[in-house]
């Protein structure tokens, strides 16, 4: 267990709606990590619960906001995405469906320097056109055994807010590697184990290989496939007797290949170069590995990258043979090659690519690809296609970004495809990480202290509140009703507005018209227009979908409206247009229906209403239906 700093608050709370309280608060430090702090309190009720906190940099408030809780009365919340030597103040806040409480005095905690092996940046620049909220998170901490492999977490301003360190005891550098999920998760190699851990510190899976399988060393990349199992690349060495090719008897290659593996940590497949490649190709000894396997190894085709495709199949990268393939997730056949001597044509022979490195799917299912030297003397960055269905299979390039000279990186590598369109790279050797626009411009630059492996965006530390949802309340409720009931998912929250007391809405107190009413769950609220309607009687209610017997399209409207309305049995039927306050517009229509399903439509800028909220009453037969029409 962690020993842990504590800096120690009981202060009282205030009441702001409710008899709730906030009390007990402690905020401890974490010896082994100077930027993640815990805040623990209690409330006298059973409440959600977040926290602001904020400092000043440069005379401007940078203000960060923790996800909300889940209900209790004993919390404890995580503070993360904090800058280095600085000073915070803290913000207690709770609520449930009595209203909201914050703590009445503010606590205020410091944070410390980060260790010197953590990655920092010296030197960044900010276009105009840099219009992404977010973080960058990268490593570039000193592997090896002297300290930890470290990764880190920079602000938009080049400030350092997170870091952490590969999980496990200090191991052989050539295995410590770490990849970042979707699901805001740091998944870690670290020679024989593996490990996924989220950005508050906590363990999701660590599996420990040996001794079962002591000879595979996993290294460069790994992932959850579309099965929830783990995908990750190995090395490992086989004698090969290489004198039909001029070299010793007892050549010691090492190969790779990938392992799926169980969250529970079974192996379910393995697959191997050797199988595939002819290890007399291998060049001569030295490279990569010595320092794992010796002097005498001979570091082959170096597979450093791999990912799943659209269609659940692997692309797997080697390095040396300036290889992609493609290999079928059960069979384990290679589909295609694409590189020197594949099978795949380059729709031009300038978009070949040497020494590649990070091959991943953007949104629009191409691969994006940080070619270290196909350029010769440059790096880029391409995305681009393979149309499998031409013969033969043929790359299609989209786009490409050729970095500038001093940021060429022969070695390491990354690139990709941003939510605002742009695309974040880093150059490994040029130590620097880039967002450029879709015209090639440089809209954000930050140097590193040490070498970048990868990149990726962060949007923040925070998982999204739960959307809240009102459609479980009536939008149209008749004046002489008894008050209603509010809910809304998430559950937990509250409402205000006229007629909004203890969370139920009264509609003979506010009367006949629209009145907003709006449920806040913490610092997340929706509101919502109620019609309270004077037309005859309005309490038929419609459950669900698939039991409305009408339904109005498009709504809100810019003035055609679509009514579709099923009768079981021939009967009457009036259509009768309203305003809110229950005055008769217009009748659209008064006739004798069969049994089916029905369309009627009409324009309502033909009767020269104003923007707002409208009223149709279907009788259809002894039935009255009511539907909300928005004119925009």
């Amino acid at each position: 267990m962690k020993t842990l700093l504590t800096l120690l608050f009981v202060l009282a709370g205030f009441q702001l709606f409710s008899q709730n309280d906030i009390s007990n608060l402690q905020v401890v430090q974490e010896v082994d990590n100077t930027l993640r702090f815990n805040a623990s309190f209690e409330t006298a009720e059973i409440s959600n619960t977040y926290l602001s906190f904020y400092c000043v940099q440069e005379g401007d408030t940078v203000r960060n906001t923790t996800s909300i809780s889940a209900a209790a009365s004993n919390h404890q919340l995580q503070i993360l995405g904090l800058i280095p030597e600085t000073d915070y103040v803290l913000e207690i806040f709770a609520f449930n469906e009595n209203g909201l409480i914050q703590l009445a005095d503010q606590a205020t905690f410091s944070t410390g320097a980060v260790p010197e092996f953590v990655s920092t940046v010296d030197s960044m620049a900010v276009g105009n056109n840099s219009n992404l909220d977010g973080y960058i998170l990268t490593n570039g901490g000193t592997n090896g055994t002297q300290n930890p492999g470290a990764v880190q977490v920079f602000d938009r301003m080049g400030n350092v807010v997170w870091y952490d360190f590969v999980p496990g005891e200090i191991a052989e550098q050539r295995c410590q590697q770490f990849t970042f999920s979707d699901e805001k998760t740091l998944l870690y190699t670290n020679c024989h184990r593996f490990t996924e851990q989220r950005l508050d510190g906590s363990i999701v899976v660590d599996v420990d290989l040996s001794p079962a399988y002591d000879s595979l060393y996993l290294h460069h990349e790994i992932f959850k496939n579309d099965d929830g199992n783990y995908v990750a690349i190995y090395s490992n060495t086989r004698i090969i007797d290489k004198t039909s090719v001029g070299g010793p008897e007892d050549a010691l290659v090492v190969g790779q290949g990938f392992i799926v593996v169980s969250p529970e940590g079974e192996l379910l497949q393995q697959w191997s170069c050797f199988d595939h490649y002819d290890p007399l190709t291998s060049p001569g000894s030295g490279g990569y590995w010595s320092s794992v396997f010796g002097q005498e190894s001979i570091n082959w085709l170096h597979a450093n990258a791999m990912t799943q495709d659209s269609d659940g199949h692997y692309i797997l990268s080697f390095r040396f043979a300036n290889h992609l393939i493609k290999i079928h997730k059960e069979t384990g056949q290679i589909l295609w090659t694409c590189g020197d001597g594949g099978n795949v044509e380059f729709d031009f022979q300038a978009n070949t690519f040497a020494g590649q490195h990070n091959i991943n799917l953007n949104a629009a299912n191409n691969y994006m690809l940080f070619d270290n030297a196909g350029k010769d003397s440059l790096s880029r960055v391409v995305e681009f296609w393979i149309d499998e269905g031409y013969d033969p299979n043929m790359t299609m390039q989209v786009w490409e970004y050729i970095l500038p000279q001093e940021l060429a990186s022969p070695i390491l590598g990354s690139a990709q495809r941003l939510p605002n369109g742009n695309t974040l790279m880093a150059s490994g050797i040029g130590q620097t990480i880039l967002e450029v626009n879709t015209e090639k411009e440089i809209v954000w630059h930050a140097r590193q202290t040490l070498r970048p492996y990868r990149a990726y965006y962060l949007d923040g530390f925070y998982d999204s509140n739960e959307a809240i949802d009102l459609s479980s309340i009536e939008e149209v409720i008749c004046l002489e009703a008894d008050p209603v009931s509010l809910t809304a998912s998430p559950a937990g929250g509250y409402f205000s507005g006229n007629g909004v007391s203890n969370n139920t809405f009264d509609p003979t107190a506010v009367g006949v018209g629209e009145h907003e009413i709006t449920y806040h769950f913490g610092y997340e609220e929706q509101m919502l227009t109620l019609m309270v309607s004077g037309v005859g009687d309005c309490s038929v209610g419609i459950n669900s979908e698939s039991e409305r017997a009408c339904r109005v399209y498009p709504n809100p409207t810019d003035g055609i409206v679509h009514l579709q309305y099923t009768v079981q049995n021939p009967a009457a039927v009036s259509i009768d247009l309203f305003d809110t306050a229950g005055k008769l517009v217009q009748t659209i229509s008064k006739e004798n229906a069969l049994s089916g399903v029905f369309i009627q439509s009409f324009d309502l800028t033909k009767m020269n209403l104003s923007e707002g909220i409208y009223l149709l009453r279907i009788v259809i037969g002894q039935d009255s239906f009511h539907e909300k029409v928005i004119l925009k």
